[in-house]
């Protein structure tokens, strides 16, 4: 078995960690605690870009360390 699942398993770590965000009202905290003013809009467009760089480097794996790691 290769190494590769690893990359997976961070980007399925990554999806958990959204839910978590989402679920705990992520937005209220980083407006009311951190005064970031930041909206839901950003909250999918920033998200959803770090998905699929994490599925882009997952799919290259270990052939190239340097984009995957």
């Amino acid at each position: 078995m290769s190494h590769a699942y690893v990359l997976w398993i961070a980007v399925a770590a990554y999806g958990f960690h959204i839910l978590e965000e989402y679920e705990l009202n992520w937005h209220d905290w980083a407006r009311n605690v951190l005064k970031l003013p930041v909206d839901w809009t950003s909250f999918y467009i920033v998200n959803s870009l770090v998905i699929v760089l994490g599925i882009c480097c997952a799919e290259v794996g270990w052939q190239l360390p340097i984009f995957s790691l």
